[in-house]
């Protein structure tokens, strides 16, 4: 086994753990929220779809690691490696002799594994990038849900404050009317 097949196998490993874990994280929350305690609908909904996005996430990160690892066993990779390195000597041996080089001629069975393997790593590439798009969607709608909440609470303080104030506010007039009833009468003026 070379160092890039068995880099590109653990690679392949650490997703799958991961991505195993995560789903199993995501699918217990799921039933804790059908079966747990009532949580409030709009925290319902945001757990639910966190979880889905999470789970979804995981799946494509379980296509990741399959494709990579089946491009490194099933021998693909120890072919473009032989293609490419029959190329590079070539070109040595055209450079030594002073020889122009010119592009071989291809048989259609190389061709065609060349545009396989070509499709085979832009679709690699494709399934990274929506792994990549959907964990920023989930960084950003949890971003705006801690926002949410935020903004949520702090309303909540301002109008706890806000009748605090009005409830202080009215005892201590309350408090200053009581003094001035209370207060004892002036003695009146004597006449002399």
């Amino acid at each position: 086994m070379n160092t890039p097949m068995a880099v590109a196998l653990g690679l392949s490993l650490l997703l799958v753990v991961l991505a195993v874990g995560t789903a199993v994280r995501q699918c217990g929350s799921l039933r804790r929220l059908s079966h747990g305690p009532a949580v409030p609908s709009d925290d319902r909904r945001y757990l639910r779809n966190r979880a889905w996005r999470r789970i979804l996430n995981s799946g494509l990160m379980l296509i990741l690691a399959g494709m990579l690892s089946g491009s490194y066993l099933s021998g693909m990779e120890d072919r473009a490696d032989g293609i490419a390195r029959a190329a590079v000597e070539r070109r040595e041996a055209a450079a030594e002799s002073g020889a122009p080089i010119e592009p071989p001629e291809r048989p259609a069975e190389l061709r065609e594994f060349a545009r396989f393997y070509f499709a085979w790593w832009l679709a690699i590439l494709l399934v990274l990038l929506l792994v990549v798009i959907l964990a920023f969607f989930d960084l950003w709608s949890t971003r705006k849900y801690a926002w949410q909440q935020l903004r949520r609470i702090r309303d909540e303080q301002r109008t706890l404050l806000e009748r605090d104030l009005a409830m202080y506010k009215q005892s201590r007039q309350e408090k200053l009317r009581g003094r001035i009833r209370s207060a004892p009468a002036a003695p009146a003026p004597e006449d002399d």
